[in-house]
């Protein structure tokens, strides 16, 4: 299911400071952004793009920047859980775009904080058909858990001849609950607010067909 938050007291500020970086490093020189792949991770810490497939063929159209918002180091150096969950990797950040550090961090961790309440919804909701749940999903994720994932992700220009497909495939996300922070729309070259065309940007269709603008 999918449900919208509003309201959050700062979210619109570090929304404004993070989103904008993501052009920067996506921008950045072929060279410099694979000092910043880490392939041990799957790819799921720092710089991606390429990795991922979407209709069959290597998805070129985005850029991804993963870090953990909470913990620099999840595993706290052991080599054990770096080995069993690759995820763990230490973050890595671009020394090229330097305020990118503070800025996914704070808004990760807005979004972190936002989910909480959400998760203690949910926890009422299934204990009150599992008696015996208690706070069980909370507690793994927000108590136990140093695994927290954010994505920043950026967008390429592209054209009718790329031959992009509109919908992603069906898929699991690989966590307890996914944020999601609203677009921002600029020019490539530039930088400058760009106003998006219709029916662009991202939605969702719910179980009866209807598709949603998130």
């Amino acid at each position: 299911g999918i449900l919208f938050v509003r309201g959050v007291p700062g979210l619109a500020e570090a929304r404004e400071a993070l989103l904008p970086l993501a052009r920067r490093v996506a921008l950045l020189p072929e060279e410099v952004l694979r000092k910043y792949e880490c392939e041990r991770a799957f790819y799921g810490v720092g710089w991606s793009r390429g990795k991922e497939k979407f209709n069959g063929k290597p998805d070129m159209a985005k850029g991804s920047f993963y870090a953990n918002p909470l913990f620099d180091e999840p595993a706290q150096g052991d080599a054990a859980v770096l080995e069993k969950y690759p995820v763990a990797t230490p973050n890595v950040w671009p020394a090229e775009v330097p305020e990118l550090e503070g800025a996914f961090k704070r808004l990760g961790r807005m979004v972190h904080e936002t989910a909480k309440p959400v998760v203690q919804q949910i926890d009422k909701l299934v204990a009150g058909v599992r008696p015996g749940h208690t706070t069980a999903l909370y507690d793994k994720t927000f108590t136990e858990s140093r695994f927290t994932v954010s994505r920043l992700l950026h967008y390429y220009g592209i054209s009718e001849e790329d031959g992009v497909g509109e919908w992603c495939g069906w898929h699991n996300d690989n966590s307890t609950i996914t944020g999601l922070v609203p677009a921002m729309w600029l020019e490539e070259e530039s930088g400058l607010p760009a106003a998006p065309q219709a029916g662009a940007g991202l939605f969702v269709e719910g179980r009866g067909g209807a598709q949603v603008p998130v």
